[in-house]
């Protein structure tokens, strides 16, 4: 059976699709580890291993075809496209592992973006070359300089089988010339297509109308209301008879349409987008963009990066970029926590060139505390954030309370909302009265430019705060469960982490931490604070009863803090 390297392999699409085809993986190189993970779980042979520091020869003479999919986004439309002033281009180590392993084929796939040219684009190689430059110049000539026969082809995955457009050029090389796929399926309106014998596209609505289109879909994920009031929500129902927009790594963020004047520049570009027009549903599911990528839906995904990264995209990422300049990767605590006896912050120092030890930075002079190993605060912190985590009868309880305190949620956001749209209103008169009177000569056009800009961004402040009370309001159930997922699984998660990791999840749970005296105090940010106060350690079984007529549910303070 015929062996394939497969670069910068992903959660394994390519890989399962190359299995499919009847070719044997040498190995999938891939460096995220959760992705490697999966790769490993699903039955791949898994280097995890950054491409550029990847022995190549190791696999010389080994493989018959090299697959690639190089970072998209040096390219891609919907990036800046530094092309290969980008450090991601992968397309440099891609061409030094094609010389070192010389296998007789070739194919890599990417985004459409790389074949175009930007506007300012003076195709010369200025500054680099744009990436159609480059595609034209670099890559392409590359791959012909390789291969006694090379070749591009311009493909969507909707013309063979899959429920989405996903729109790639195919870039190949290769010992005889080969042709491009015929198209299994078209456009069920395109009467030509018929009588080519294709089979119709497959639809949102065959892949995964049952969970989306579900009557019950909205009871335990974040809707919009189909009324009008946010924009373009279920108003184009034909789309779910459609393929999806594409898949993107940017679906955890739902859809960008539901404010009132939102407009596609030419058409929904997400998944997501399209649910939102066709059910009014925020975002799709981890299982439905599974189908949508024709991927199985037991595929064995692994690791709880995305559910951190669904978190930090629920409550904004307000604390993501919250780093010092201590080098990442070499300690986790500088600059996190402090001494409890005269505040200032610990350092870490290495002994033995082995042994990573903390101690006070004495900025205010010897205040006594003792050196500490770093293996002692991991500890310390790890048995706090085993605090966070609740027995699993309480679970169903906190879905309950969340349920309960949504109301009280959303009439704090509708009347955040209202008295913005009052203030909003109030505004519009003055900037029209103000024009009235400058068209009557009572101003001049001084003072009405200069009012006019004062309270046009007074307006548009307003405007911003409105969306994110509006985006609150929808999403406060799905975001509350998320929190409580995300402690749930945060000791796993620092268990598990590199210490630039452990240092961004504490970054994100807590505000303050000191240590004195052999112990370690923290202090937790909201809304993480709510879900530690609200535990009862002296009982493994949530509280009996309902608080329904006795007033606001107590988890009322997680979903404001969203």
């Amino acid at each position: 059976m015929a062996a394939v390297l497969d670069l910068f392999a992903g959660c394994g699409g390519a890989a399962l699709g190359l299995r499919r085809a009847g070719w044997r993986t040498l190995a999938c190189i891939e460096r995220d580890e959760a992705a490697a993970a999966t790769l490993a779980a699903a039955g791949f042979p898994v280097l995890r291993a950054d491409v550029r520091e990847v022995d190549w020869h190791a696999f010389a003479g080994r493989a018959d075809l090299l697959w690639a999919s190089p970072p998209c986004q040096p390219g891609s439309t919907a990036g800046r496209r530094l092309a290969a002033r980008d450090p991601r281009d992968g397309w440099p180590w891609t061409f030094d592992a094609l010389d070192a392993v010389r296998p007789s084929w070739f194919l890599a796939e990417n985004v459409l973006g790389w074949t175009y040219h930007a506007d300012a684009c003076a195709r010369d190689g200025a500054a680099g070359g744009c990436a159609g430059w480059l595609w034209e110049q670099t890559i392409v000539p590359a791959v012909r300089s390789r291969f006694a026969f090379s070749g591009a082809w311009r493909l969507d995955a909707a013309d063979f089988g899959a429920p989405q457009h996903r729109r790639r050029v195919i870039l190949w090389g290769g010992p005889v010339p080969l042709r491009a796929p015929t198209p299994t399926h078209g456009d069920p309106d395109d009467e030509d297509n018929a009588l080519r014998g294709l089979s119709r596209w497959r639809t949102v609505r065959d892949a995964i109308g049952d969970t989306l289109l579900a009557d019950d879909a909205c009871e335990e994920r974040a809707c919009y209301p189909c009324d009008g009031s946010h924009g373009r929500a279920c108003a184009e129902p034909w789309r779910a008879d459609r393929p999806a927009p594409t898949v993107t790594t940017t679906e955890v963020k739902g859809t960008r349409a539901h404010a009132p004047d939102w407009t596609f520049h030419g058409g929904p570009d997400r998944a997501s987008d399209a649910a939102f027009l066709m059910a009014g549903v925020r975002r799709i599911e981890v299982a439905e963009g599974l189908r949508l990528q024709t991927l199985p839906d037991d595929w064995p995904l692994q690791g709880t990066r995305e559910l951190w990264d669904r978190v930090q995209d629920a409550i904004g990422g307000r604390y993501q970029g919250q780093r010092d300049t201590v080098r990442a990767g070499e300690f986790t605590y500088p600059g996190l926590v402090s001494c409890g006896h005269c505040g200032c912050l610990l350092s870490a120092q290495i002994q033995k060139e082995r042994y990573i030890y903390y101690h006070c930075s004495g900025f205010k002079g010897n205040c006594g505390e003792r050196y500490l190993r770093e293996e002692s605060l991991d500890q310390h912190f790890a048995a706090a954030l085993r605090s966070l985590v609740f027995p699993p009868s309480w679970m169903e309880y906190l879905k309950v309370e969340l349920r309960k305190g949504q109301a009280d949620v959303q009439r704090f956001h509708q009347e955040s909302l209202d008295r913005l749209n009052a203030d909003c209103a109030r505004i519009q008169r003055r900037l029209d009265q103000m024009y009235v009177d400058k068209l009557d000569g009572l101003i001049d056009a001084d003072t009405y430019a200069r009012n006019a800009r004062q309270w046009q961004d007074e307006l548009r402040a307003h405007r911003r705060s409105m969306s994110k009370h509006d985006e609150a309001k929808q999403s406060y159930l799905e975001d509350g469960l998320l929190i409580v997922a995300l402690a749930q699984e945060a000791p796993s998660l620092f268990e598990q982490a590199t210490r630039e990791e452990k240092r961004e999840l504490l970054n994100h749970l807590l505000s303050n931490s000191s240590w004195a005296g052999g112990k370690l105090t923290i202090e937790w940010r909201k809304p993480y604070v709510f879900l530690a106060e609200f535990q009862n350690p002296e009982s493994d079984e949530p509280p009996s009863g309902s608080d329904s007529e006795g007033g606001p549910s107590e988890m009322v303070g997680l979903g404001i803090c969203l």
